[in-house]
């Protein structure tokens, strides 16, 4: 880890606090990570794809996982979703009390019906960002 210091005369200063750790280690620590335990908030499965029938083709294929592994803790397949898939332009997100209401949601997204909790959207093109800090 390091530190910067950017001075408004122009003077800069950078310390090196420790060196990064070993990537191995890296992975251990993200699995010794406690999973969190969601007892009354709501369960939210994002879905994306690159098109809509790729969404809901996902979606088809994320109810099909839960149903064929009922034990999988919701909790931890929101991690996995939300930690290790891209977010593409056209995204659904599943939102459900329990399982019951997750599946729910997931067969109106692969069905390319509407829900009460289902949300749809397509992601629009980023745009350019300048800051200007003031010196």
């Amino acid at each position: 880890a390091g530190v910067s210091s950017f001075g408004i005369s122009g003077t800069n200063a950078h310390v090196i606090l420790e060196q990064a750790p070993e990537q191995g280690q890296q992975e251990q620590q993200e699995q010794d990570l406690p999973t969190p335990v969601l007892t009354s908030a709501p369960l939210v499965w994002p879905v994306s794809a690159r098109g809509d029938e790729a969404l809901r083709a996902q979606a088809g294929r994320l109810l099909d996982y839960g149903t064929g592994h009922p034990d999988a803790d919701p909790a931890a397949v929101t991690r996995a979703l939300v930690t290790t898939r891209a977010a593409l332009s056209h995204r659904g997100v599943a939102i459900g009390a329990d399982r019951a209401g997750l599946d729910e949601s997931l067969r109106a997204l692969a069905a390319g019906e509407e829900a009460p909790h289902l949300v749809r959207a397509v992601a629009s093109g980023g745009r350019a960002v300048f800051v200007f800090p003031g010196q």
